[in-house]
């Protein structure tokens, strides 16, 4: 959706001392920019994933979150009010037959339900726009330092928030990776930027931790004054830290290991079965090709033409495109008989996961979604099938014959968006 602008809004103030609901271009692009993402909890995804998805809870129907989205996209981009938007989802709700959502028995309930997903979506991207706008190197020049300034026109201020009010520190300082604002539900505190001769060389404040435990019994650490979920910066893993070009090469020689999983879930979690069945093969094995070439014109014969983009995790519908020559370029000649069942790996999963990682090394967030199967290969122990994809394109796949569940159900993590019942 385009962002409707004046002339005075385009030239939002960077320092921050401009209007708290007054849209920018950051701020839009930042929500923009998100992957709508079926969950069934709040908490299914935490803190930095939040960076790349659209999550409401309980919303598990693509034409459900869609809706939302768009209701979501028009309140940021226009100012709408949250008497609008409480109508619009009143409209959605009924047009696809949305029941037993938390909050929907009450009026109370309702009010509450559409003040969160408003209230929090709003301050979320708008702390992240101003992320972006604070790092700006032109900026960081002249005003290298941060301040967080509390809003005294909540109703129940938070006496830390209010404690924090007017503390300066380097731009760069670590607290503010777990405290930049929004710090809670609610929450609507702001960060500005200032100029060195506001610093008075303060140092973070250390005001203890707590310990929150989440329905799957997984505990976490938290900063007293942050809301379980919340200590994080919105936005960060979008502007990743610059690092030398040696570093990066190290980096790169780390290949998977330079990447950490976020929060995730298992296959328990979702109560799913121990065991993937095996399912009969719907395409035979090719035959072995000689060289690349030959892989590519196969991909190509399979794709018929030089890619295809396949729609993967039914109502999650994630698309992967896969390009013949760059696909063809990366595997080994000797593994081409297993081309066949790429198709169908992709066309008939048993399980899509959505795996949220940061790069350990600039900080990054991506989202990624691993395809799993296991069919039948002339024994008892099954192929196992995995595709991986990032960014709507196909990063890597392997198949390997195994009947190890200790392996097999080591794949089964992150969030899971797509299951063959």
């Amino acid at each position: 959706m385009p962002l409707n602008l004046s002339p005075t809004q385009l030239a939002f103030n960077a320092r921050g001392d401009g209007r708290f609901n007054t849209p920018f271009q950051e701020q839009l692009a930042f929500f923009q920019q998100k992957l709508n993402l079926p969950t069934e909890h709040y908490d299914d995804i935490l803190k930095a994933a939040h960076d790349r998805a659209f999550v409401v809870a309980g919303a598990a129907k693509a034409e459900l979150l869609a809706d939302l989205r768009t209701a979501v996209d028009q309140a940021i981009a226009d100012g709408k009010s949250i008497q609008w938007f409480r109508k619009e989802f009143k409209a959605i709700v009924q047009k696809h037959g949305w029941e037993g959502w938390t909050g929907s028995d009450t009026k109370e309930g309702r009010d509450w339900r559409t003040r969160v997903i408003y209230k929090t979506n709003l301050s979320a991207s708008y702390a992240a726009g101003r992320w972006q706008q604070l790092n700006d190197p032109d900026l960081l020049k002249s005003r290298p330092y941060w301040k967080y300034v509390h809003n005294d026109t909540v109703a129940h201020p938070r006496p830390l928030h209010q404690s924090w009010s007017g503390l300066v520190l380097p731009h760069d300082d670590p607290w503010w990776q777990t405290h930049f604002p929004p710090n809670g539900w609610g929450c609507r505190c702001r960060v500005t930027a200032v100029r060195a001769r506001e610093y008075e060389g303060a140092e973070a404040p250390d005001e203890g931790v707590y310990v929150k435990e989440d329905r799957n019994g997984v505990r976490h650490v938290l900063p007293n004054g942050v809301d379980y979920g919340w200590d994080y910066a919105p936005g960060a893993g979008l502007s990743p830290r610059n690092l030398s070009e040696q570093a990066m090469d190290a980096w790169r020689a780390a290949k998977a290991d330079a990447w950490e999983v976020l929060a995730e879930r298992t296959w328990t979690d979702y109560q799913r079965p121990a065991v993937v069945p095996i399912d009969a093969a719907v395409a035979a094995p090719g035959p072995h090709r000689e060289s690349r070439a030959e892989v590519v014109a196969a991909l190509r014969q399979l794709f018929g033409g030089d890619s295809k983009v396949y729609s993967v995790g039914g109502a999650f519908n994630y698309p992967v495109m896969i390009d013949a020559a760059v696909l063809g370029e990366h595997i080994d000649p000797a593994r081409s008989q297993y081309l066949p069942m790429l198709a169908e790996l992709l066309n008939d999963p048993f399980e899509v996961w959505a795996m949220f990682q940061r790069h350990k090394g600039t900080g990054k967030i991506e989202m990624r979604v691993r395809v799993i199967k296991r069919i039948e290969n002339g024994d008892k122990e099954g192929l196992l099938l995995i595709a991986q994809a990032g960014k709507g394109q196909l990063e890597g796949w392997t198949f390997v014959p195994t009947r190890d569940l200790k392996y097999i159900n080591k794949q089964r993590k992150g969030v899971l968006v797509y299951a063959r019942q």
